[in-house]
């Protein structure tokens, strides 16, 4: 075996010595990245610091990042020259394994959404609604979505009021979802997915907690993440050509593509700056030209539907903009740690600056601001005047600029760091507030319109109150880093990487929308877990086999 890899090494060497060094660089990249985001976790969790650390934490990278790339390649020397086969597939999804998978998933969750009838009324829910039974609509929240909640509410009134209604949202939302996943299995399994793999993934979607609660929350993130799994493996399906030959496959991909693209982003604010991201992302990729093109006018064409239907909502609700404050909420969490761990040190024109975007009260940055939370302190402070805020930024950032890198780390650490457990109590702990992991807590609503839930099955929902409120997870080992929302973001880099050493340009440009969707999600208020869904979801694009037909390997 010792002289089986030490001759496969040799050979690599001197048939490629370009290609094994480019290996050898990708796999010390990997590993750098995986083991500092270890060691800036810790950092964070024992010193609330890495600017202070930083190059400590970069040296000591080096050393078990090095190890892992030694180990990464003798694994890929003793895989050369083993490359199975493509597997055959078909241009069709099995329609029975489709709705078999889907009508499993769909029982499964029935219990818990017994247990929590009519719905997890939780987080924006009660805003959201409040919009619709007032006539007074805002683009803080998705139009469509808020509408959608609301016609069900309205359907439903004479039959049992708002708890019917919801109930319907829920029904409505697990059907989808559940159809979602089932495709993606089908759709996996068309392209050659072993069985047994399948098999877990649908475990997966079935029973992980996650999935139970979100599949019947009341937030637009849920319906978004399926969204995102539809277009990613359609456009995996445009990169790689398949569509039947008949004349109008492509055109049909493309506009199945396209009205994908337009729903994420009357579901998502996000949703379009990702798809922009995206379009130029792929503008200076190495694509065949052919496929570039198609690609970008397809999703192009998708963003203006998208912004023309939501300027009509927002027309025909005579809607009021949202805020410019949630897209500001990193610049806000940096002033305010600033403020919060230097407010004595600070030169007194650039506290006169801070004064007045905060309308005076410079102690309430210092009694409200949660490092893993910008919600408390954006609150605070006047947009007035937005190019005096950029110009107070970036002069208070030129003098702490260690601090802006640790207040945006210590916001955004449950979406990189595996073990980062301050996402599990984000708001608090524990199910007398429903309050956890995930949020569980029936929101209030005005005389009339209350929501209460009869609990038909106590012991269920005493059971995940345990999980996603008391977070009792955390105390399993390995089971604990199956609910950490870092854990699937590092399974898709590790993809990439794969990706990027076997030269397959159709894979990386399938991470490229996801990518765009993280980078946003890291210029948010907080990191959780409903807004990191759609990278658990997306798991099962590394269980599709490597070799696939391709037309445009490097």
């Amino acid at each position: 075996m010792k002289k089986r890899l030490l001759s496969s090494l040799k050979n690599w060497i001197n048939e490629d010595r370009a290609g094994f060094i480019r290996t050898l660089l990708l796999s010390e990249g990997f590993g750098f990245c995986l083991f500092l985001n270890f060691i800036w976790g810790y950092s964070l969790d024992r010193w609330d610091t890495v600017a202070g650390r930083l190059i400590q934490s970069l040296l000591i990278a080096l050393l078990p990042g090095s190890l892992l790339a030694g180990v990464l390649v003798c694994i890929w020397a003793w895989r050369r020259g083993t490359e199975p086969d493509a597997p055959e597939h078909k241009y069709t999804v099995s329609l029975k394994l489709w709705f078999i998978s889907a009508a499993l998933i769909l029982l499964a969750w029935i219990p818990v959404w017994l247990a929590y009838y009519p719905a997890v009324f939780a987080y924006d829910a009660e805003t959201q609604l409040g919009q619709h039974i007032s006539r007074m609509y805002t683009t803080h929240h998705p139009l469509l979505h808020t509408l959608i909640m609301g016609w069900c509410m309205d359907l439903m009134w004479d039959v049992g009021g708002i708890r019917a209604g919801m109930a319907l949202y829920a029904a409505l939302q697990m059907t989808f979802m559940a159809g979602v996943m089932g495709w993606a299995i089908a759709e996996a399994h068309r392209l050659g997915a072993p069985r047994w793999l399948l098999v877990i993934y649908g475990v997966f979607c079935a029973v992980f907690p996650v999935n139970q609660i979100l599949a019947i929350s009341t937030t637009k993130d849920v319906v978004f993440s399926g969204l995102v799994l539809i277009f990613v493996l359609l456009l995996r399906r445009c990169l790689k050509g398949e569509h039947p030959e008949d004349g109008h496959g492509a055109l049909k991909l493309n506009v199945k593509i396209c009205i994908t693209a337009v729903f994420m982003i009357l579901f998502r604010n996000n949703a379009l700056y990702a798809l922009i991201l995206m379009v130029i992302v792929v503008a200076v990729q190495k694509v065949p030209a052919k496929l570039k093109k198609q690609v970008i006018l397809t999703v192009l064409a998708g963003c203006i539907a998208g912004i023309l239907a939501g300027a009509g909502l927002k027309a025909a609700l005579n809607a009021e903009s949202g805020s410019p404050r949630e897209a500001l909420s990193i610049p806000m969490q940096q002033l305010a740690r600033v403020y919060a761990r230097h407010g004595d040190e600070i030169p007194p024109e650039m506290a006169g600056r801070l004064e007045t975007l905060l309308n005076g009260d410079l102690e309430a940055i210092r009694a409200r601001y949660n490092e893993h939370l910008a919600d408390p302190v954006k609150k605070q402070f006047s947009m007035k005047d937005p190019a005096g805020f950029v110009k107070t930024w970036v002069s208070v950032g030129v003098t702490f600029l260690g601090d802006y890198l640790d207040a945006w780390l210590c916001t955004t650490k449950g979406a990189w760091h595996i073990c980062d457990d301050s996402i599990n109590r984000i708001y608090g702990e524990g199910r007398a507030s429903g309050f956890g992991y995930l949020s569980t807590d029936t929101r209030t609503m005005p005389a009339g319109f209350e929501v209460v839930s009869p609990n038909y099955l106590p012991w269920v929902r005493d059971l995940y109150e345990s999980i996603v409120s008391d977070n009792v997870f955390e105390d399993i080992p390995l089971i604990n880093y199956l609910f950490a929302p870092a854990t699937y973001v590092w399974i898709l880099v590790a993809y990439a990487y794969v990706s990027r050493v076997r030269r397959d340009r159709t894979a990386l440009t399938l991470l490229v929308y996801p990518l765009a969707v993280y980078l946003t999600i890291l210029m948010g208020p907080a990191i959780l877990v409903r807004y990191m869904y759609p990278f658990m979801l997306l798991v099962i694009i590394p269980m599709i086999p490597w070799k696939t037909p391709c037309m445009n390997r490097e």
